[in-house]
């Protein structure tokens, strides 16, 4: 009998929890949210700031994101799936940007990875 528990698999596991976490903390934040501002009766005062607005867009994007990564429908509608990640990734920049300036320093770093990816890729799939 062979061990499958391997310190690959636990690192694996490891990295698949925080996704997980990252995900309800984001769900958590977005949910928190709306219910103090509708208790305190501000939802549709706060709405109408800039800021709100990115952030409900951004949720938007990350949640269609989100769903078209299932495996059925990426499997099924695999261009929407492409379509939706590549325009979402794009999008989703600029509005955290504008969401949240402590992260902005994580979003330079996005758009170089962003952009050296572009390069990378226009470069190899020249013909040499």
């Amino acid at each position: 009998m062979t061990n499958t528990f391997t310190i690959e698999s636990t690192t694996e596991l490891i990295d698949a929890l925080k996704k997980e976490m990252l995900k309800l903390m984001r769900l958590g934040h977005l949910l928190f949210y709306s219910m103090c501002f509708v208790r305190m009766g501000i939802l549709w005062e706060r709405i109408r700031h800039s800021n709100i607005v990115v952030a409900i867009t951004s949720a938007g994007i990350i949640f269609a994101i989100v769903i078209t990564s299932a495996g059925f429908f990426r499997r099924r509608y695999h261009w929407w799936f492409r379509k939706t990640h590549a325009v979402g990734s794009l999008l989703i920049l600029p509005l955290l940007f504008f969401h949240i300036s402590h992260v902005r320093i994580y979003i330079y770093e996005s758009a170089i990875i962003l952009l050296m990816n572009t390069i990378v890729r226009m470069v190899s799939s020249r013909k040499l």
